[in-house]
């Protein structure tokens, strides 16, 4: 959550979010929209981050968390 926050509010940066609580689904996407070069660094930094911490979660409780990530370049 604090990840889409920060994408949000911080970077100004149109997210679409799915989420499903009950199972802790969260699939986040930016919008298609041109960013310019300090918003798209501070942008890869936060998914960075997001994606470092749920690899740290998945450590410890392997056997309920798992992650994919997919990567799109248009």
């Amino acid at each position: 959550q604090s990840v889409v926050l920060g994408l949000k509010n911080v970077c100004g940066v149109g997210v679409k979010l799915k989420r499903n609580d009950s199972s802790g689904y969260l699939k986040v996407e930016l919008s298609e929209q041109i960013l310019d070069n300090e918003t798209l660094i501070k942008t890869q930094v936060l998914f960075e981050m997001l994606k470092v911490s749920i690899e740290d979660l998945r450590e410890g409780y392997s056997d309920y968390i798992s992650m994919e990530v997919i990567e799109n370049v248009y």
